[in-house]
């Protein structure tokens, strides 16, 4: 059940599993609010209340939980032959959402099941630059904040951010669309193939992935929670935290690849490497290999030459 209320249009909404709206169920004062099941804007003109929303890349039929057009992923790009190309959320409503379909492929794979997890590419790179085991890495959720007022608290105005818990990465939903803020119409967005978006996802993913390991340390989230709670009080602020500057490192070591890979490779040569849909993951994951043994014997001390004797 979604309740709402706002200055101006007081309602409560009651939905099935696949989104349309139970009859006898819901009421609304006004219609000043657009938005319903997902938090996505209805287009009540088209099918009638409730009935037709738009979901950025397609529109959604609530009554019969299919899309209107097929997945341009599974038609254009022949991914996820197990699923019809009109489902919606992997057709388990109950346990997945389906967001816009305009996530970085490059960096995340959508399962079966409508969960979204790091490719093995990502998870190669992910691993090595937190130090937290693949397994961890590649069986972590990754999901979009959840509404209204879900963690993580950053605003997608100013960029978002990531939140992490036990085997799950929660980002701020600009990670996962084209949002708009609904003031200004500023952008911050994170959700495309483009070589800004995947640049990004892998680099907050660096860090977030080394909160990770040092989860695995505690029996629960609150305990987890509250040892952050103990190193801002005693550190002053977020980034004083013993455990973010920790996860900063796989945030800067990414930086510095970046820098090493384009010096030595040529520009923008690992987000490319990512892109490239011709290369096997099994064939990115050798040449990462490679450049990572490359970066770690530039890091090692160089030894002196030994001195000339007279």
């Amino acid at each position: 059940m979604k309740y709402s209320t706002t200055t101006y249009t007081p309602s409560q909404l009651n939905y099935d599993s696949f989104g349309m709206l139970l009859v006898g169920r819901s009421w609304s004062v006004g219609s000043e609010y657009r938005y319903g099941f997902n938090g996505k804007e209805n287009d009540n003109e088209v099918k009638g209340e409730g009935n037709w929303q738009d979901y950025g890349m397609r529109m959604y039929d609530t009554r019969v939980g299919r899309f209107f057009s097929p997945d341009p992923l599974i038609v254009n790009e022949q991914q996820y032959p197990e699923l019809s190309s009109y489902q919606f959320a992997g057709n388990t409503p109950i346990q997945a959402v389906d967001l816009d379909g305009l996530e970085p492929s490059a960096v995340l794979t959508k399962n079966s099941d409508g969960k979204y997890r790091f490719t093995e590419p990502a998870v190669k790179l992910m691993s090595w630059l937190s130090g937290t085991d693949e397994e961890t890495v590649r069986n972590t959720n990754l999901k979009p904040r959840s509404r209204p007022f879900g963690a993580p608290w950053y605003s997608s105005k100013a960029g978002g951010g990531a939140m992490t818990s036990d085997k799950k990465i929660r980002y701020t939903r600009n990670f996962f669309k084209n949002w708009k803020h609904k003031e200004s119409n500023s952008i911050a967005y994170f959700g495309g193939e483009d070589d800004y978006s995947v640049n990004v996802w892998l680099s907050l993913s660096g860090h977030e992935t080394g909160h990770l390991r040092q989860r695995k340390e505690f029996k629960t989230n609150l305990g987890y929670y509250l040892s952050f709670v103990g190193e801002y009080l005693k550190g002053g602020s977020h980034d004083a935290s013993g455990k973010e500057q920790d996860a900063e490192k796989g945030q800067t070591k990414y930086t510095d690849f970046v820098k090493f890979t384009n010096d030595k490779y040529g520009d923008n040569s690992l987000v490319n490497l990512f892109q490239n849909k011709e290369i096997k993951d099994d064939d990115k994951n050798k040449q990462l290999g490679e450049w990572m043994k490359a970066y770690d014997e530039s890091k090692k001390p160089k030894e002196e030459a030994p001195k000339k004797e007279d």
